[in-house]
C-alpha cells in the first residue's frame, strides 16, 4: 500500500467558519457555537484514492492578527490552501487578497493549490453581503493575483535549485523522507528516483515509497545536488547502480554538490573513490571502512562540494545544511525555525 501525505492550510478572517469546515470534513459533525481558535488546530483524514492511501492533514489557523506570528510557520510545506470567507461579512471577502499575500510571504512554492470557500451559504439571502456574481468572479481575481504574487525573482523561481535523491529497496525511511521534506520546505525541487527498476520501493523497515522516476529517466538531467540515503541493503543497491555512479562522478568533477548519509558514505562514495582525501563522516559502525578518509564525529561534514552525515537522527540537521548551501542562510534559518530545530 502506498501512503501519501498532503498538507492543507485553512486561512481567513476570524469567525468565518474555518473550524466548522475542518470539523465537518474530518468528523462529519457540526457545532453551532465554536470556541475561538487559539493559534492552530489540526485534523486529519485517511482517503482511498485509486491504489493509494492519502492522509490529508488540515491545519486550521487563527484569523486574529494576534496569532499571525504563531500560524505563519504552518504555511511552510503546504500543498494547498483553503481561503475562507463568510458570505454575510463583506469585510472577510475583501480581505481575501490580504490572505493571499500571506501565502506569498510564507509559502515557498508557486505550485500551491488555492481554493476559495464561501461559508454560511445556508443563511437567508437578506443576510448575504457577497453576491453570487462576485463569488464567481473571485476565481478569476484569485488566479490573477496568484500569478502576480508568486512571480519571484529569476534566481528563486525559474532557476530554483534541484536535487536528486536516489532510493532502492532497503533504503532508510527516516533519512529519505526527512531529507526530501526539509529540501522541499527550503524551496528545492526534489526528484525521488528509484534504482530498483520499479517506482514503488520497499524501504528498510517495510514501508513503501513511490518514487517520482526511475534513475534511467534522470541520467540526462542536471541537478544542483545528489544526496544518498543510507540503510541496508539499500546502500548496496545504490553502490551497484552504474547510472548513479556515473552521475555522482560527474557531480564531483563539475563542482556540484553531492552527499550521503549513514552507511552510504562508506558503502557508495568511498567504494567508488568519491571521498579520496576528504574529511567525511558516516554511521559510526562504518568509520573503519573508509581508510582513505579523515573521519569526523560531527553530525554533518561539508568538505568542498561533498556533504556527509551520520544517520537517521542527524538527517534533519543535514537537510537544513543542504538548504543552507543551496538557498542561503536566511531560507535555511527560516526552515529550521518552522521545524523547531536549533541550528
Amino acid at each position: 500500500m502506498v501512503f501519501v501525505t498532503l498538507k492543507y492550510i485553512i486561512i481567513g478572517d476570524s469567525e468565518v467558519g474555518k473550524s466548522s469546515l475542518l470539523l465537518q470534513f474530518t468528523e462529519q459533525t457540526f457545532v453551532g457555537v465554536h470556541d475561538l481558535t487559539i493559534g492552530v488546530e489540526f485534523g486529519a483524514k485517511l482517503l482511498d484514492v485509486d491504489d493509494r492511501k492519502v492522509k490529508l492533514e488540515i491545519w486550521d489557523t487563527a484569523g486574529q492578527e494576534t496569532f499571525l506570528s504563531i500560524t505563519r510557520s504552518y504555511y511552510r510545506g503546504a500543498d494547498g490552501v483553503l481561503l475562507v470567507y463568510d458570505i454575510s461579512k463583506r469585510e472577510s471577502f475583501l480581505h481575501l487578497s490580504r490572505w493571499l499575500q500571506e501565502c506569498q510571504q510564507n509559502c515557498l512554492t508557486s505550485t500551491l493549490e488555492i481554493m476559495v470557500v464561501g461559508m454560511k451559504a445556508d443563511l437567508p439571502d437578506s443576510a448575504r453581503q457577497v453576491s453570487y456574481e462576485e463569488a464567481k468572479e473571485i476565481r478569476i481575481i484569485m488566479f490573477a493575483l496568484k500569478q502576480r504574487i508568486f512571480r519571484r525573482p529569476l534566481s528563486i523561481m525559474s532557476s530554483s535549485p534541484s536535487a536528486l535523491i536516489p532510493v532502492a529497496n532497503g533504503s532508510e525511511e527516516i533519512e529519505t523522507v526527512c531529507l526530501q521534506d526539509v529540501l522541499v520546505r527550503g524551496g528545492v525541487q526534489v526528484t525521488l528516483a528509484s534504482v530498483s527498476g520499479e517506482k514503488l520501493v520497499k524501504m528498510a523497515r517495510g514501508l513503501h515509497v513511490q518514487a517520482d522516476a526511475l534513475i534511467t529517466d534522470c541520467t540526462k538531467s542536471s541537478y544542483d545536488l545528489i544526496v544518498l540515503p543510507g540503510g541496508l541493503p539499500g546502500a548496496n543497491h545504490l553502490r551497484d547502480c552504474p547510472e548513479l555512479i556515473e552521475m555522482l562522478r560527474h557531480q564531483k568533477e563539475s563542482g556540484k554538490y553531492y552527499g550521503a548519509i549513514c552507511a552510504s558514505p562508506a558503502v557508495v562514495l568511498h567504494t567508488h573513490n568519491l571521498l579520496l582525501g576528504s574529511t567525511a563522516t558516516a554511521y559510526p559502525a562504518f568509520s573503519d571502512k573508509m581508510p582513505s578518509v579523515n573521519y569526523s564525529d560531527k553530525n554533518v561534514v561539508v568538505h568542498e562540494n561533498c556533504i556527509t552525515s551520520r544517520g537517521p537522527g542527524t538527517a534533519m540537521e543535514m537537510g537544513v545544511e543542504l538548504v543552507r548551501l543551496l538557498r542561503g542562510d536566511e531560507v535555511a534559518n527560516s526552515v529550521a525555525a518552522g521545524l523547531l530545530f536549533s541550528c
